[in-house]
């Protein structure tokens, strides 16, 4: 084998390797990219995607409650930062009843013969660069005239919410029902 031809080879190898992804394209796991870090950190992980539209098997995302409440409960997901998502779903999953936490962590998906089964509930921050990113650019077909779920809570009986008529952060009652999406990093 030539030189050149061990070259363009590993050329192509190399650019395999480093796939790069940009905000509004396909995913790794076929979902949406809604943030690029700009680099892989500490995590292991640069970039974040949404799942796409009907992940659910149903034409638009699902309305479901938040989950657990009470007056008494103590609050374990109050982290609001980007990267902050996939350790709240972990701590609120561990509810028994019906969740969006747990219909998040239950969802799997299969893009380009790979299972896909990492997905959590976005934390107030990642819900905001959905928002901003993709809903408020009309791509990934988003209830635009509802509220979306993330796993940030605000008060026992509260979580936030982020308004995707205007990307408004709300603290809602978890007794009540939200849109979600799920999303995981990579």
């Amino acid at each position: 084998m030539s030189m050149k031809f061990l070259y363009i080879l590993f050329s192509i190898v190399l650019m395999a390797c480093n796939q790069s992804y940009k905000v509004g394209g396909t995913g790794e796991a076929g979902g949406i990219i809604f943030y690029d870090s700009g680099e892989y950190g500490i995590k292991g992980w640069r970039y974040m995607e949404v799942a796409p539209d009907g992940w659910s098997g149903e034409k638009e995302d699902p309305f479901v409650g938040w989950g657990r409440y009470s007056d008494n409960e103590v609050l374990v997901s109050v982290d609001t930062e980007i990267g902050s998502g996939s350790n709240n779903t972990k701590l609120i999953r561990n509810d028994k009843s019906y969740s969006a936490a747990k219909k998040i962590s239950e969802y799997s998906y299969r893009y380009k013969g790979k299972e896909y089964n990492d997905w959590f509930m976005p934390s107030r921050e990642e819900l905001e660069l959905i928002y901003k990113n993709l809903a408020q650019h009309r791509i990934g077909n988003f209830r635009i005239y509802d509220s979306y779920w993330s796993s940030s809570e605000y008060y026992p009986k509260l979580a936030w919410t982020v308004d995707f008529k205007n990307g408004d952060f709300v603290y809602t009652h978890k007794g009540g029902i939200s849109a979600i999406r799920p999303i995981r990093a990579f």
